[in-house]
């Protein structure tokens, strides 16, 4: 049973490292009209000793 699991894991890695090329990503593009930001709530979390 052991022997089973190693053959079905290696099976498996092996069919992972086999993929095709990766896809390139979309290069990022400026926001024509950025979203204002604000705070809403702060929560401190104890001493930070600084």
């Amino acid at each position: 049973m052991k022997g089973l699991w190693l053959v079905t894991l290696s099976l498996v890695l092996a069919a992972c490292s086999s993929a095709p090329e990766k896809p390139k990503p979309t290069s990022l593009t400026k926001l024509a009209t950025p979203l204002e930001m604000r705070v809403v709530e702060r929560v401190r979390l104890g001493e930070t000793g600084i």
